[in-house]
């Protein structure tokens, strides 16, 4: 509700809410000097499941705004408002949501994680890391690595390409890392397709980067790996349409059909649960 200058009051915005609410805040979130509202919305069957919601006044709308990307979701977890350390690239705060562990039968593995949300330039509020609980029991999955690359790759329009490459080349190199499909594939299928995806994925993120040469080596090194076969292949052409014309889509393009034929390639991401990004 808004109040007038008559001492009366009129309703201003009335979102669709489907469970129980929390008021997070009432305060100036994104730095850009304006009060924002931040609350959870939190419904439950076998499992609970909290949303983070976050909208502000637009002003030549005459209404409120969403000001967080969708998404923002956490099963059983909690979610936290937190100062944004001085090295991060949002202004404000961020949202910090911890958690994940669903109770649903097809859960899968059972790592908690922890996801920090910020508001950068202004614009709305995205992920901007996503790191599994390190102490957690079944953590060091091969898996569960390149999730965590993979958000950041999401995430470079603000970070920089530099943090995935970071944790794609860590994910690869790191032998103590296991296979841990709940549907007992095979372990060294798992992770020569595994190994397949994080050099592919780093290829494209140096790529990406400007990092030419360094892509080159990077699909070398994935030649002389026991990773899975295709990805090779994949990888080599994504890499050579992309340096040809500068254009990620039309590399992507090109790789398409061996992607819909081959769906282990990319199915193998669905092997761990919904508590886990596919």
């Amino acid at each position: 509700y808004h109040g007038a200058d008559d001492g009366n009051y009129s309703l201003a915005y009335n979102p669709e809410i489907y469970g129980g609410t929390d008021l997070l805040a009432d305060e100036d979130l994104n730095g850009d000097g304006k009060v924002d509202l931040a609350w959870t919305v939190t419904g439950c069957t076998v499992s609970c499941v909290t949303e983070t919601q976050i909208v502000t006044w637009d002003e030549d709308a005459k209404n409120y705004k969403s000001i967080i990307r969708p998404g923002a979701l956490i099963a059983e977890g909690k979610v936290e408002l937190a100062p944004i350390p001085p090295t991060n690239p949002g202004k404000g705060r961020q949202v910090v949501m911890s958690g994940g562990v669903s109770a649903l039968p097809d859960s899968g593995l059972a790592v908690p994680h922890t996801e920090i949300w910020e508001s950068v330039n202004g614009a709305p509020f995205q992920r901007i890391q996503w790191s599994y609980d390190r102490k957690a029991e079944g953590n060091d999955c091969l898996r569960m690595r390149l999730v965590e690359a993979d958000m950041a790759l999401e995430a470079a329009d603000v970070l920089s390409y530099t943090t995935a490459i970071d944790l794609y080349q860590a994910a690869i190199n790191d032998s103590k890392l296991k296979a841990c499909s709940i549907h007992k594939m095979d372990p060294i299928t798992e992770v020569a397709l595994l190994q397949g995806l994080g050099q592919f994925r780093l290829v494209e993120a140096l790529a990406l980067s400007g990092n030419s040469e360094g892509a080159e080596v990077a699909l070398a090194n994935l030649n002389k790996s026991k990773a899975n076969e295709d990805y090779k292949a994949i990888a080599a052409t994504w890499l050579e349409r992309y340096q040809a014309n500068q254009n990620a889509a039309t590399a992507c393009t090109a790789i398409q059909e061996t992607l819909n034929t081959k769906q282990e390639l990319w199915q193998v991401t669905d092997h761990y649960g919904i508590n886990h990004p596919t």
